[in-house]
């Protein structure tokens, strides 16, 4: 991919990756197109990047910090999450565009790719947080979830939390800070790549 530096090709990477059916679409792109370029990018990708998106080791105990931003409500969306180890150190972050949905979706969105991430990386044990109360109280049993848009991504999570330790945990949005920046980059790349 010439003309472009490892960082832009990383971000287009992420985007292409986790780009929608409607929103691959509307950029006239078949899911077929998608995969052969997803296989190329990665091969540009630099080594240590590669590594890092899918291969590096994580700590056993981590903590996720997850975020989902929504412009509208249902509007442009998108998923930021961040992994630190227990000492607040960032091992990973990533972001990225869900298309049009609304803000509570992509809250879980972020949730389902955070876990995602720490499966892969075989963490186990993780700390969620999140400034979404209502997905907090949903996930530690308080609330039902009742809305038809959130049961088939909750009930996607249950199955991923079946497969690790956890605990969830409100915190404050000032507390939450580069999980929502990340989310709103999500945000950005979705509008930039399909307008």
């Amino acid at each position: 991919m010439n003309g472009y530096d490892s960082e832009e090709i990383q971000i287009f990477y992420q985007l292409l990756q986790h780009a929608t059916a409607e929103q691959l679409q509307k950029a006239h792109c078949t899911q077929k197109q998608q995969q052969t370029l997803l296989a190329k990018i990665q091969k540009s990708l630099p080594q240590k990047n590669a590594e890092q998106l899918h291969s590096a080791p994580f700590p056993e105990n981590i903590m996720l910090y997850t975020d989902g931003a929504s412009r509208g409500n249902p509007g442009p969306a998108g998923y930021g999450f961040l992994i630190s180890d227990s000492a607040g150190k960032e091992i990973f972050s990533d972001c990225g565009s869900l298309g049009e949905t609304t803000n509570n979706v992509a809250e879980y969105e972020a949730l389902f790719y955070g876990l995602q991430a720490c499966l892969t990386h075989r963490v186990k044990q993780v700390q969620i947080r999140a400034d979404s109360e209502l997905m907090i109280k949903q996930l530690n049993g308080q609330y039902r979830v009742k809305h038809p848009n959130l049961v088939p991504i909750f009930q996607k999570i249950q199955e991923q939390l079946k497969e690790i330790r956890w605990s969830a945990q409100h915190i404050r949005r000032e507390q939450n800070k580069k999980a929502d920046i990340l989310a709103n980059q999500g945000v950005d790349q979705g509008r930039t790549l399909f307008p």
